[in-house]
This record gives structure tokens, sequence and C-alpha cells, in this order.
């Protein structure tokens, strides 16, 4: 609690308390970029400017608790980890604005309901495949399918539902 009302996100959006779980820094002093995960959501917020200011994320990392972060210094990808239902190990190339789930820990799929190539194939390799196991996902591989990532869950707040891939 002291943490976050000394770093001023909970003011940032009119919250009286916001108890932060991880804060992970690059950079130096009043430029460094900050990143704070959450302890009662999967929420992140970002600052450019050493916590003068805060940025929440758009698409958030999936789970319900305790965001851990950490921001790799060399390539500025940042990642999160959290805890409770559908949590998970996701990556964020764009400081922290969306997040993309890498790793499931509490997921399991039971079906897959839909699977189309980008309209480039031929050329990005793209694939994209709608699963359900009681929420809807949507995986993305830019890779032919090697290796996939899940960039949409019917389990973030924002998205009712998800039928098929077009």
């Amino acid at each position: 609690n002291s943490a976050a009302t000394d770093l001023n996100i909970a003011g940032a959006y009119g919250l009286a308390n916001l108890d932060i779980t991880g804060l992970a820094a690059s950079g130096n002093a009043a430029s460094a970029n900050l990143l704070a995960g959450a302890a009662d959501s999967p929420q992140t917020y970002f600052s450019s400017d050493g916590g003068s200011s805060w940025l929440k994320s758009r698409q958030e990392p999936t789970g319900t608790s305790n965001t851990c972060v950490l921001i790799a210094p060399q390539s500025g990808q940042a990642y999160a980890a959290t805890s409770g239902t559908d949590s998970g190990l996701s990556i964020s190339r764009d400081a922290g604005t969306t997040w993309n789930q890498a790793g499931l820990i509490d997921t399991g799929l039971t079906t897959i309901v839909d699977v189309a190539p980008s309209p480039a194939y031929a050329q990005d390799s793209t694939l994209f495949m709608l699963t359900f196991s009681g929420r809807h996902s949507l995986w993305r591989s830019q890779d032919a399918g090697d290796t996939w990532e899940r960039v949409l869950s019917s389990s973030l707040s924002e998205v009712a539902d998800l039928a098929r891939v077009a």
C-alpha cells in the first residue's frame, strides 16, 4: 500500500488504495522505465518518466491476482506472471500496454473451434486458432504453428465472447 501511494499510481486513477505485488525498473533515475503489477488483479501500470505519470495496461495479463513483473533491459520486452484462475506467464512488446500469454499455468484446452491462416500466410507464416475450455481463447503463431501466443481471451472483462476466426 505505501509503495503504491509513494509512486502515486492509485491517485492517477482516482483510487484511494492500490496494493502493488511487483515493481521492475530499467534505465536511469528520472527517465527510468517502471513497471508495476497489482496485488489483487492482473493489471499493470507503466511509467516512462521515473514514476511521475502512469499508464494502465489496455489488455492486461490473464489471471486474478499477484502480478509480478520484469523488464528485459536489452530488448525492452516486459514479462508478467500472475496467479489464480487462468493465470500464466505473459509478454508485452509495447511497454505493458498489451499482454499476450506465452505460457499458461491454469488453462486447459478441450476444443479447437476454428483455425485460419492470415491473408498473407505465404509471406508472414501467421496462423490464428480459436479454442474453448469454459472460455474462448484466440491464439496467434507467427512461425507456421511452431510456437503460439494467446492474444485474446474471453476471461478479460471487456471481451464477452469469441465465435470464429475470419
